[in-house]
């Protein structure tokens, strides 16, 4: 959740590309926990971060990624 404000408050200052990192940070860290409920939960951050880049695509992806964990 960290990476997640750090992300989001480096989006809101203008530094979109940081914030970019900082959510591959948070996905990689959540993939490695293993743990589904957090990996469900950072691709929805992810998601908004990428709508918030204006990049549906990606938003799509990470959101439907969510989706389908949260199915299991």
């Amino acid at each position: 959740m960290c990476l997640s404000r750090l992300a989001n408050t480096s989006w809101q200052r203008g530094r979109a590309d940081r914030g970019r990192v900082h959510v591959t940070e948070m996905l990689a860290l959540a993939e490695e926990l293993g743990h589904q409920f957090t990996l469900a939960t950072a691709l929805h951050i992810a998601a908004l971060n990428r709508l918030w880049r204006c990049e549906p695509e990606i938003a799509y992806e990470c959101a439907n990624r969510a989706f389908e964990i949260s199915e299991r």
